[in-house]
């Protein structure tokens, strides 16, 4: 056999033992991941985060106002606070897994530039909600504070708890709108309209820019 062809069939040989190449990246593969991204987020705090909202609920019944005892307008300002005060304290339960998740979407580099633009958005809330849930105020001591002094709707602690940034204010807007529309492309790559709504949902913090200042 002469040896060209030796050679040929040995290089033909070692191409066939070698791994084969990835699969380039698509827009369908790309949404997989990201709502993968997602999944493992809940599924990593949903035990603690359910666990600390029954805590929270608990602590509010004993350490709030009793039924009846304010009018409506200062009981809207302490549901208000409260709503405040237990989200900040769910953020500081769940605060670790938050900054992983946050660490894994800012590594994720999808070559579709939608999924990209909503794993940026999906890692700035998750961001923010770790920044909030940085020693926040004790409910119980809180409330019994603002107890003391008369429910005044005028009352805040010293020093203040600090609220929502004009900066931070603009980012949850911008996260929305993103989300809104990167889920009409993740409808297109084939991720269902339930599941899609659900992450869109998961990331709206517009909530936040209505509870009262602590």
């Amino acid at each position: 056999m002469p040896r060209r062809l030796l050679a040929l069939l040995g290089l033909a040989l070692a191409l066939s033992l070698l791994p084969a190449a990835p699969a380039a990246a698509s827009p369908r593969s790309d949404a997989k991941r990201l709502i993968a991204l997602d999944d493992r987020l809940n599924g990593a705090v949903e035990a603690e985060g359910t666990a600390t909202f029954e805590r929270l609920m608990a602590e509010f019944e004993q350490c709030g106002p009793a039924e009846g005892e304010l009018d409506r307008a200062r009981s809207d300002e302490v549901f208000g606070r409260m709503l405040n005060l237990m989200m900040r304290n769910m953020f500081a339960a769940i605060r670790d897994d938050l900054a992983v998740a946050a660490g894994r979407l800012d590594r994720f580099a999808p070559a579709t530039s939608a999924i990209r633009r909503a794993s940026r958005a999906m890692a700035s809330v998750v961001r923010l909600s770790v920044e909030l849930g940085a020693e926040p105020p004790d409910l119980c001591t809180y409330f019994g504070a603002w107890k003391q002094a008369g429910w005044d709707p005028q009352w805040h602690p010293d020093p203040a708890v600090p609220g929502l940034t004009a900066q931070q204010r603009a980012g949850i807007r911008s996260a929305h709108a993103t989300m809104r529309r990167s889920g009409r492309a993740l409808r297109r790559y084939g991720i269902s309209r339930k599941r899609v709504k659900a992450l869109v949902s998961n990331y709206d913090a517009r909530m936040l820019l209505e509870l009262p200042a602590l």
